[in-house]
């Protein structure tokens, strides 16, 4: 049988805090064990536990709603946070809001943008271990995973690996030629590129600069470039 759970207001009447806080627990925790929420905003998390445990006289507690599921309350908190804006909303001190299948801090938003799993939409990629898909927070179940799943992942990989099958290289030992995988290699061709063609080509590189100096500094000086008065090659000790 699930245990009934809350979403509750925290109110604050003091001066280091926002003077709110909405959240979701069990019902027989917010009862029983004096909760008043655990915010994990960087900000205001350790300035909360310090007043709390000085001044606990500062916090009230209501209880707005009561659900049957656990799941019931985090969809009702999550709309409650998005309608009241908690997180850039200087009145709260959540800074984070609520998921379905547990917490969903800014330290989680944070990792998850950092993957580029979410969209300027609001919107998170989610599974089911078999494919992913695009949803929000407060639509994720406790059957879903956040992020892409493997298996996508995998997929797409092999995409790209057909991809790179789809062309090939042949070679006359005169020119390169990028065909489609399925041609007829010509006569005279054959398939790969020319080990001697690519040998001149990059020599050609090489050699397409030399040193020089003045008998202060060392000067690349190309094919194109007046070289009177230089010394050939570069100066001796001065690289280190």
């Amino acid at each position: 049988m699930n245990e009934k759970s809350v979403v509750y207001l925290i109110i604050y009447t003091g001066e280091k805090l926002p003077p709110y806080y909405i959240g979701s627990t069990f019902e027989s925790k917010f009862l029983n064990e004096n909760y008043h929420g655990s915010p994990a905003s960087k900000k205001w998390k350790d300035v909360f536990v310090q007043e709390f445990r000085d001044n606990p006289h500062l916090f009230h507690r209501e209880i707005l709603s009561i659900h049957e599921t656990r799941h019931e309350a985090l969809i009702a908190e999550y709309e409650l946070q998005l309608k009241l804006d908690v997180v850039s909303s200087p009145d709260f001190y959540n800074e984070s809001l609520a998921c379905p299948n547990g917490f969903f801090g800014n330290r989680e938003i944070a990792k998850v943008n950092a993957k580029g799993n979410t969209n300027c939409m609001g919107r998170i990629w989610a599974n089911d271990g078999n494919k992913s898909f695009m949803i929000y927070p407060h639509e994720l179940t406790s059957t879903m995973f956040l992020g892409r799943c493997k298996y996508d992942k995998s997929k797409i990989s092999e995409s790209v690996k057909e991809k790179k099958k789809s062309w090939m290289w042949i070679t006359n030992e005169l020119d390169d030629v990028r065909v489609p995988h399925d041609s007829e290699i010509p006569s005279g061709w054959r398939k790969g590129r020319s080990k001697t063609l690519s040998t001149k080509m990059v020599a050609g590189r090489k050699r397409s600069f030399k040193w020089f100096n003045d008998g202060y500094k060392d000067i690349r000086v190309y094919d194109t470039c007046d070289c009177t008065g230089l010394t050939p090659g570069r100066i001796k000790g001065k690289r280190k």
